[in-house]
């Protein structure tokens, strides 16, 4: 519920912000039109209509985000009490029973609110017959209304962002899997065929361009595996069972060889190729 809120309060400040704009815009397209018309017609200008029409969406608008705030700051409220009533389970029960009626009715006034969160929007037009007759005793605009539903329209609005691309998580400081749908890919086979043992992975690293770097322990093989056609490309046999691995600058990359207490270079270019052995 609090995040439901904070989402309806986010979209209540950014129809505040639509409004004012299209109030902006609709007073220069109606002075555009005026200036093209004769000055006598100057009597006719709307704006006033304009600016009523915005300082009545405005106060709707404002109106909501107070008492969005409000239920807001009652329904944390809320949450910070039970959540300290947690080590004691009969003072939570008490409490819980409390809240339950006092949520019931911060459900009631979330549902008020929606319910009153139509918000007129208007867009200028010309209006045709004075276009063709200057002299026409009809306004020189004429203001679309349209009524728009903020919850609707806050449903759409989260649904889209949705189903935008979201950058891959490995570039991002703090990944946001919350929303993240997940589904399986085909398996990729990493047993070459002149392996004498089955495969035991103990570590792994993404190259650049889709190729992953594998530690096969039991075979003593160092994989290289192409991710996107699924494919293994390259290996190499090392001199004892590999556990683990990290990235070097340069297009390098180090293996640890426990048992024989020693560290594998290789280099990641293209196919992958040993180099130094240090103790």
């Amino acid at each position: 519920m609090v995040n439901d809120i904070e989402n309806y309060s986010s979209y209540i400040q950014s129809s505040l912000k639509s409004v004012d704009k299209e109030s902006l815009n609709n007073i220069n397209e109606l002075r555009i039109f005026r200036n093209e018309i004769n000055q006598n017609l100057d009597k006719r200008e709307t704006v006033e209509e304009i600016d009523k029409k915005k300082n009545k969406s405005e106060t709707l608008l404002n109106e909501l985000k107070v008492n969005c705030q409000d239920i807001k700051s009652a329904t944390e409220k809320l949450k910070a009490d039970l959540q300290a009533q947690e080590v004691n389970n009969n003072q939570l029960f008490v409490s819980g029973t409390r809240a339950i009626k006092e949520f019931v009715s911060l459900q009631s006034s979330l549902k008020d609110i929606k319910g009153r969160g139509k918000v007129p929007h208007s867009k200028f037009s010309r209006d045709p017959a004075t276009e063709q007759l200057l002299s026409s005793n009809t306004a020189i605009d004429r203001m679309d209304q349209v009524a728009s539903n903020l919850a609707d329209e806050l449903a759409s609005d989260l649904a889209d962002q949705q189903k935008q691309p979201q950058g891959p998580a490995l570039n991002q400081s703090r990944a946001d899997l919350s929303q993240s749908q997940f589904s399986k890919l085909p398996d990729v086979p990493v047993k070459a065929l002149n392996d004498t043992r089955d495969c035991y992975l103990t570590s792994m690293a993404l190259l650049p361009g889709d190729r992953l770097l594998l530690t096969d322990c039991a075979n003593y093989l160092l994989k290289l595996l192409d991710t996107y056609n699924n494919k293994l490309v390259s290996q190499v046999k090392l001199l004892g069972e590999p556990w683990d691995l990290c990235l070097l600058p340069g297009e390098r990359a180090a293996v640890t060889l426990p048992q024989e207490r020693k560290i594998q270079f290789v280099s990641t270019q293209e196919n992958v190729t040993l180099q130094d052995v240090v103790k």
